[in-house]
C-alpha cells in the first residue's frame, strides 16, 4: 500500500465490474481500471532515444528533469543548486527497438523534485553520462568546424591577427567543450564570429 491522489474513477455506483483486461499501453490500463492511484512520492519518466544515443547511457546515471529546456539550462549555470527541476536516475534500458517510435526505451525514477512535475506531462530530461573535472574547456561558440576538422582562431597581439589552430574535441556539455589537444591553456581566443575569420587574417580587439 502507498499513499497517493485518486486521479481517475472509472466505476460508479451499482456499476458490474468485471476487472481490467490484457492492455497494451498505460492509456489503456487507466481506462480498465477501476479506480487510478498516484503515488506523487516518486515519478516515473519514459524516455525514447535515437539508437545512437543509447551507447551513452547506463542505469544508476544521473538525470535532470524539468517541463522545459531552458529551466535546465538556467539551472546548469548554477550547478544545479537551484532551480525548478526534478532529479533522477535511469531504471531501465529497453535492449530493443521500439516498433512505434523507432526508439530505445529509457526508464527514469525520481528522487526529489516531484513537485515540479506533472503526471502524464511531457519532460525535458538530461542525463549525465560522462563527468570530468580539472579539463581544458573552451566554450561551444569559439569553434569552428569544417570538412577537415575543428578549429579555433587564436588571436596573436603583437601583429593584431589570428592563427587558425586545429583542435581536438572531448566530452561536450551544455555550453563548454573539452579541448584535448591543439590548446595549452591561457590562449586568447575569438569566441564569437570565428567562422567569419581567415588564417592570418587582421583583427581587432575593442572593449578593454
Amino acid at each position: 500500500p502507498f499513499d497517493g491522489i485518486i486521479t481517475r474513477v472509472n466505476v460508479r455506483e451499482g456499476d458490474f465490474y468485471t476487472g481490467a483486461k490484457p492492455a497494451a499501453s498505460d492509456n489503456e490500463r487507466e481506462l480498465q481500471a477501476a479506480i487510478v492511484l498516484m503515488d506523487t512520492g516518486q515519478f516515473e519518466a519514459t524516455l525514447n532515444l535515437p539508437l545512437w544515443d543509447d551507447t551513452q547511457v547506463a542505469t544508476g546515471q544521473r538525470v535532470y528533469l524539468a517541463g522545459t529546456n531552458s529551466v535546465l539550462a538556467h539551472a546548469a549555470e548554477g550547478g544545479f543548486a537551484q532551480g525548478a527541476f526534478a532529479t533522477g536516475y535511469v531504471q531501465s534500458i529497453s535492449p530493443s527497438i521500439s516498433l512505434d517510435k523507432r526508439a530505445i526505451t529509457v526508464k527514469v525514477l525520481t528522487e526529489s523534485g516531484e513537485q515540479y512535475l506533472r503526471d502524464g506531462a511531457f519532460v525535458t530530461a538530461w542525463i549525465v553520462t560522462r563527468e570530468r573535472e580539472a579539463v581544458l574547456a573552451i566554450p561551444d561558440s569559439a569553434i569552428a568546424n569544417y570538412e577537415s576538422g575543428s578549429y579555433v582562431y587564436v588571436h596573436n597581439p603583437d601583429q593584431q591577427t589570428v592563427t587558425q589552430q586545429p583542435v581536438t574535441l572531448g566530452s561536450e556539455g551544455q555550453r563548454l567543450v573539452e579541448i584535448l589537444d591543439g590548446l595549452g591553456g591561457g590562449e586568447r581566443i575569438v569566441i564569437e564570429g570565428g567562422r567569419m575569420l581567415t588564417q592570418d587574417g587582421p583583427v581587432m580587439v575593442v572593449g578593454e
